[in-house]
């Protein structure tokens, strides 16, 4: 049931709408440090987020193939193939974002700090120690 939510591209969370339970009580069925800890859940719910994946990675390549149709085939869990309904024009940046938040580990913006010169060269961080020395009061009065 939840492999099956998920492969259709469904967030882990919305399952609980489905089973009427609130997310935060699944969050403890899948820690492993939960008195709760069903392990079969555990597994059904890395499955079905992997299965997951797929789909949204197809609905991406299709559409930056310019194959994007109103229906995608998704393979489910025992073989069989499950139609989803898609919008018919696709959108890349909203696609982008969806995988920037379903899959952060995965997709994400790569932001490096680098100083260039003028010339565009890569400028090599210097190791620089900034003292900063107090007086304490120790200062002689000058007469």
């Amino acid at each position: 049931m939840l492999i099956d939510h998920l492969t259709k591209g469904h967030s882990f969370e919305s399952f609980g709408g489905r089973i009427n339970m609130g997310y935060s009580t699944m969050y403890t069925w899948v820690d492993p440090k939960s008195p709760v800890f069903e392990p079969d859940f555990l597994e059904a719910k890395e499955i079905g987020l992997t299965l997951g994946l797929k789909v949204w990675e197809r609905i991406g390549k299709k559409g930056m193939l310019g194959q994007h149709k109103t229906t995608v085939d998704t393979n489910t869990r025992d073989g069989g193939i499950s139609t989803l309904k898609v919008a018919a024009k696709f959108n890349a940046v909203v696609w982008a974002m969806t995988m920037k938040n379903r899959y952060p580990k995965l997709y994400r913006d790569r932001v490096e700090n680098v100083n260039v010169d003028e010339d565009g060269k890569v400028i090599e961080p210097k190791s620089t120690v900034v003292l900063n020395i107090l007086d304490n009061g120790r200062d002689k009065k000058k007469e």
